[in-house]
């Protein structure tokens, strides 16, 4: 049977997408509670934490303990784009820690267990290309996504990141979601719902569209159910 896993970082980022999880079967593993609905086939979803810690140590169990056909990260980011509207959809092209760095004047092995922190870990191809099919009808952007383990508000850094890399987005997990997958070999794709601008109105943005993005990541989840249920195996 089809495993398909639905991580979020927090309970707003999920609360509603977990009422369809109401009846489901719960299982507790290593402090992190997993709910999965069974029919043709198995859907889990679970909340693992905020930032990049909890969120790497999360997929990681879920990688070991359930080995999942795919997992979908869905949540909130902040934009750095000119073209990116909030409450538009975005698939994760690639991640990195931009809150990280080497004193290190040259590296050879950006896979090396010392230095892999440092590197930029794409999303599974597979994935992002069907999941551009599911919304073919729908305004979505593929850009990289910034990660660190502050929420940022801060216009400095946000200029110096656009500067430095581009139009993208930014959050507190996908880096660790990527890395973590790439290293389990697992599927793994994030997509995300902007919420903010990175500036000095994100966390009023933030919490003013916090229920309108929560709609949009249900809206998000049920089509990707709808495609996973109609290619199981």
């Amino acid at each position: 049977m089809k495993k398909v896993f639905i991580v979020t970082a927090s309970y707003r980022e999920s609360s509603q997408i977990a009422e369809y999880f109401k009846d489901a079967i719960r299982t507790e593993v290593a402090g992190l509670t997993v709910y999965t609905l069974k029919g043709n086939i198995e859907i889990s979803l679970a909340v693992l934490g905020i930032a990049k810690v909890s969120f790497a140590i999360g997929t990681q169990l879920i990688a070991d303990r359930f080995r999942p056909d795919v997992i979908y990260s869905l949540g909130f980011c902040g934009a750095i784009a000119d073209n990116a509207e909030i409450l538009d959809i975005v698939l994760c092209i690639e991640a990195f820690q931009y809150d990280v760095y080497t004193s290190s004047p040259q590296i050879d092995n950006l896979d090396s267990p010392e230095y892999r922190r440092l590197k930029c870990y794409p999303g599974n191809q597979e994935m992002l290309e069907r999941t551009k099919k599911i919304f073919k009808d729908t305004k979505i952007h593929m850009l990289p996504m910034a990660t660190a383990d502050n929420f940022l508000a801060d216009e400095k850094v946000t200029k110096q990141l656009f500067e430095k890399k581009g139009p993208l987005v930014v959050d507190q997990e996908t880096a660790a979601f990527y890395q973590s997958c790439y290293y389990s070999d697992i599927k793994g794709l994030a997509i995300k719902v902007i919420t903010d601008r990175c500036d000095c109105t994100s966390y009023q943005s933030y919490f003013s569209k916090e229920y309108d993005a929560a709609s949009k990541l249900l809206y998000i989840y049920k089509k990707l159910i709808e495609y996973e249920s109609q290619t199981a195996y």
